[in-house]
């Protein structure tokens, strides 16, 4: 059983851009003449630095190389390996503690911090009592120790400790009679720091190795034979192409190592296992160019938007403007990220753990290291920044932040000694842009520049003396305006009057002129009409005699022609008189002929309009039925419209009394609050409204809750469950322990903890009672057992190397199933000495919750790129069954839940929706509901309550919200008092208790049953009231329950 454990291990025969660990020695291939080498030089020179590049593999070579070698040839030897932080005592301190706490030494007397700081030959003095061991003090990164100095350079005593600190070490080193060698590695940039403490730069010359750079063969080896370690194969065309996009460029290997784990990922998933892995997978990734960019930005999309503009400012923060003006990658603990991002606690974490996953690896510490406060955190390599396309703009935004804020720095410090003036455009633009788009924060300032809030006032003064002086000058510009307005109009008036006098004497002049033309006209006109009227009157004489005779003339023709008018005027009247009676007798004629034809269709329609009349009486005496009908329907629903309008009122005034209870002081006497509560209730259920509204929940939860507080945990609680029929809750923290509490005295019982404290967190348990055994799984894939009696004596089980996120009882407690983050499933079977595997699934899919079908033997698995996994573990050779739903958005399937029937499923998602499905035959048949008000964070639990009514989730946003199965799109109860991330749920086997726990390291427990509220709520409600009293009391409030409102 132990080799097919072994085998298994590696899912993955790549790291990507992590290093090798020691687990990882028989995939480490190409560097067997380094070994050799550095073998020699430490038995030499007992301290021995392994120089290279960044990304040249000097980790990979002494953890999955050096380390492994020695111990094989040798079985006395023992490894201390640490990374050093800001203070190099404390992290040596902590390195040593754990080793002899693995050696069952006990220290717990002794100062370890204090005497490493006192004496230069502590450490050779500590460790002298292991004699019959070979003590390997492996220092990995010591450059940070150079790092940390040059950024504390103006504090006098981080230069005194690490000078005390090297000293320690090259004491340790130069005994010749100890049994301590020490190892470390070192980016070659940092040599020249060596120079600045006394014997460092000795002792590193003489046992230096410069690591050199792997020849084609060499890295054809890191290529190929991990591949076939795991029986797989690589195509010789493949093998030239990575050989090519190598070259010879050093700090290539963990891009090398991270577009084969990419590339082996994509055909594990999409080529048959007889064939080589080829060309299409490795370009499917993206090949060396695109594989971390792609892969990087597969993790940030499928983030919230909330998260993506978080994950920006996380990287942005680890990324500084150096000395020589480019960026540079910075190592930040939790506390650091929060003061110069401003963001929350929780979300940095969530965000750093997605990224520093087993297959992610950009961020460092990477997984199985426990991440508190004060872990620094880092961008993993600095390959990333140059590939991933998105982080490359962040960093370049960074920097070019970085240095206008120090150009306003230095403006604000020259303008303070009077060497220069405030901001004026665009330099003044350009800073309130940058000021208003990037909201520097204090701690971020702090980094380029340490008198922030002179820069911040220095720009503000700038902004307030240009906007006062952009007014004063608009205000005087609109007074000149006005001025000179009023000067043009003046002027215009003056020249209008000047050119309408000139006009009316220029008018003046012309008519005199005219006049006196006119006069003269006039004179000589008199003249001619004078002689014209004597000459007019002697003609006058002649024509008088003329017309005399014309008169007579005319007269006697006048007298003729009027008798021949009246002789012509009489017979055209006779030829008229006859035109017309013979008009007339054909009009007639026609009329008599028209009125015929009237009359006979006029019969023909008094025929129709007979016939349709007596169709429309028939239509008519239906319509009135069905009138009739409706105006009777139309009443009754008036009567049930008017009957729904004042149940709803009721229900409106039964919520308002509910919320009016809900927000009264705390300070308030007398049993009102629960007499409102009461009330409440009783007008919902009386008006058939939902026995647990949430307003009438949070009311009655205010008055008569029992809530607890069990506190113990010193980190995460990560899971919980009740133990039927025992009044016990079990507990698993990422603290490293198993608790079981009592349930009536909310203290715990036993407290499980591994003899060998594990890295990693506990993230499932279970417990056998047949067996009186429980098994719990943590963050580094291992299994431990303990009997129920003996909660310090623990059992290292097996090692998955990869998260167990669950421990589920397959149908009777002598076996039960571990699922992994990996995707690798596993039945177990309790013996005698332990446990053996019955059946082993690898489902090739990532998982982030499980659970059991209610027949006990298919598995219902949440996974990434919205999928749900059923597997059958009765058959676990058998592939699952993968369900891709597009109403999951892509989002990972975080949590998930089945009815007590098995016929439903409610699923919470990364994006924080809650969905509820129908479940039939291995398959989603249907979704049911989105539930409305769903969660803003990652939902982490999720419960159907035993009798089926209720669904309870639980998430990252620090609430807990339950539905009404009956009503999926009534709104929520939502519980909000645990302030911090809700990581882990329970309910009792009566579904009355919930519990929930999560980031503030306590487990909380409250009555969800909305009965066992009310009912509490009336005993307090009542008082001292008779029943007769208090019936006669609530029928008064029940008839007029609007007068409560107005009750202070």
């Amino acid at each position: 059983m132990i080799e097919f454990y072994h085998q298994v291990d590696y899912a993955n025969p790549f790291p990507g851009l992590r290093s090798f660990d020691y687990e990882d020695s028989n995939l480490f291939f190409g560097r067997d003449q380094p070994i050799r080498e550095l073998k020699d030089i430490l038995h030499m020179a007992r301290l021995l630095a392994i120089v290279g590049n960044s990304g040249s593999g000097k980790s990979s070579l002494i953890k999955a190389g050096l380390i492994p070698t020695l111990q094989r040839e040798r079985k006395d030897w023992s490894v201390i390996a640490l990374t050093l932080g800001r203070d190099p005592f404390q992290s040596l301190t902590v390195a040593l503690q754990q080793y002899f706490t693995d050696q069952k030494t006990d220290v717990s007397n002794l100062d370890i911090d204090h005497l490493l700081r006192q004496n230069a030959d502590s450490l050779t003095n500590l460790l002298s009592a292991q004699e019959e061991q070979t003590i390997l003090l492996f220092i990995d990164q010591f450059e940070e120790i150079f790092r940390h100095s040059l950024d504390d350079s103006d504090q006098p005593t981080e230069q005194e400790t690490i000078a005390d600190f090297i000293k320690l070490l090259l004491t340790a080193s130069q005994k010749p009679d100890n049994h301590i060698f020490i190892v470390l590695t070192m980016r070659s940039d940092f040599l020249d720091y060596c120079t600045l403490y006394e014997g460092l730069t000795e002792a590193i010359n003489k046992g230096s190795y410069l690591l050199p750079k792997m020849n084609a063969s060499e890295i054809r080896e890191v290529i190929v034979r991990p591949v076939e370690a795991l029986g797989a194969q690589i195509t010789p065309g493949l093998t030239e192409r990575l050989l090519t996009d190598t070259g010879q460029n050093a700090n290539q290997l963990p891009v090398l190592q991270h577009a084969l784990m990419r590339t082996w990922q994509h055909w594990k998933a999409s080529a048959a296992p007889e064939q080589a892995i080829d060309i299409p997978n490795y370009e499917a990734v993206g090949t060396m160019a695109q594989a971390i960019s792609i892969h990087a930005e597969e993790l940030y999309t499928s983030l919230p938007e909330k998260s993506q503009q978080a994950t920006e400012k996380i990287f942005k923060s680890l990324i500084t403007l150096s000395l020589h003006g480019t960026g540079t990658i910075n190592a930040l603990t939790i506390n650091e990220i929060k003061a110069i991002t401003g963001l929350p606690e929780y979300l940095i974490f969530d965000i750093v753990d997605r990224f520093r996953g087993r297959e992610a690896s950009f961020l460092t510490p990477f997984a199985g290291t426990s991440v508190g406060q004060d872990t620094a955190v880092s961008i993993s390599r600095g390959r990333i920044v140059q590939l991933w396309e998105r982080l490359r703009t962040w960093a370049q935004e960074e920097i070019e932040s970085a240095k206008l804020y120090k150009e306003i720095a230095k403006s604000s410090a020259d303008y303070q000694s009077g060497r220069t003036g405030l901001l004026v455009p665009p330099e003044l633009q350009i800073a309130l842009k940058w000021q208003k788009e990037n909201k520097p924060t204090l701690a971020w300032a702090q980094r380029y520049d340490m008198f922030f809030e002179r820069a911040i006032s220095y720009l503000d003064y700038s902004k307030d003396q240009y906007e006062f002086e952009f007014k004063s000058r608009e205000k005087r510009q609109q007074q000149d305006l006005q001025r000179n307005r009023v000067l043009a109009v003046i002027g215009i008036t003056l020249a209008v009057i000047a050119i309408i006098a000139s006009i009316y004497f220029n008018l003046l002049m012309n008519d005199a002129s005219q006049a006196r033309k006119e006069a003269e006209i006039n004179a000589q006109n008199a003249r001619r009409e004078q002689q014209n009227a004597q000459d007019q009157t002697k003609e006058a004489v002649s024509q008088s005699k003329i017309a005399q005779q014309l008169q007579e003339i005319a007269e006697q023709q006048r007298l003729l022609t009027e008798e021949q008018r009246r002789i012509a005027e009489s017979q055209r009247q006779y030829a008229q008189e006859q035109q017309q009676l013979a008009t007339s007798q054909k009009n007639r004629a026609d009329q008599e002929r028209s009125i015929a034809i009237q009359q006979k269709n006029l019969a023909n329609i008094a025929t129709g309009i007979a016939s349709a009349a007596e169709k429309r009486a028939k239509s008519a005496s239906k319509t009135s039925d069905s009138l009739k009908v409706l105006a009777e329907r139309t009443s009754e629903r008036e009567k049930l419209n008017a009957k729904e309008a004042s149940r709803l009122g009721m229900l409106a005034v039964a919520q308002s009394i509910a919320i009016k209870a809900s927000q009264m002081p705390d300070n308030v006497k007398d049993s009102l609050p629960a007499l409102l509560s009461v009330l409440a209730y009783q007008l919902t259920l009386k008006n058939d409204g939902p026995s647990n509204a949430p307003a009438v929940f949070s009311a009655l939860s205010r008055v008569s809750n029992k809530k607890s507080i069990l506190e113990g945990h010193r980190d995460n609680v990560r899971m919980l469950a009740v133990r039927p029929g025992k009044n016990s809750l079990l507990s698993a923290s990422d603290d490293g322990s198993v608790r079981l509490w009592n349930l009536t005295t909310n203290r715990p019982v036993s407290t499980f903890t591994a003899a060998r404290r594990s890295i990693g967190g506990f993230r499932s348990a279970f417990i056998s009672d047949s067996k009186n055994r429980l098994v719990a799984g943590n963050t580094e894939g291992q299994l431990y057992m303990w009997n129920l009696t003996e909660p310090k004596k623990s059992v290292l089980l097996a090692t998955r190397h990869s998260p167990i996120i669950d421990l589920l009882e397959y149908k009777s407690d002598d076996q039960f199933v571990s699922v992994s983050a990996e995707g690798v499933v596993i039945r177990w079977k309790f013996t005698s000495t332990g446990i053996d595997s019955v059946g082993y699934l690898r489902t090739g899919h990532k998982l982030f919750s499980a659970q059991f079908a209610p027949n006990q033997t298919q598995l219902i698995c949440g996974s990434d790129n919205g999928r749900i996994l059923f597997i059958d573990t009765a058959d676990l050779s058998k592939a699952p069954i993968v369900i891709s739903r597009p109403e999951f958005k892509g989002s990972h399937v975080s949590a998930l839940a089945l009815s007590p029937d098995g016929k439903s499923l409610v699923t919470g998602s990364s994006s924080g929706n809650v969905l509820l499905w129908n479940l039939g035959n291995n398959r989603l048949n249907g979704l049911v509901n989105f539930l409305p008000s769903s969660h803003a964070a990652t939902v982490t639990g999720a419960l159907f309550s035993p009798d089926n009514r209720l669904i309870i989730t639980g998430s990252l946003d620090g609430s807990v919200r339950i539905w009404s199965r009956a009503d999926p799109q009534q709104a929520p109860i939502v519980i909000s008092d645990y302030h911090n991330w809700v990581m882990s749920l329970a309910l009792s086997t009566d579904g009355n208790t919930l519990f929930y726990g999560g980031a503030d390291k306590t487990i909380r427990s409250m009555t969800i049953n909305t009965q066992l509220l009310y009912d509490r709520a009336l005993k307090i409600a009542k008082g001292n009231y008779s029943n007769e009293e208090w019936q006669k009391l609530l029928a008064g409030y029940m008839a007029q329950p609007g007068i409560l409102l107005d009750t202070n």
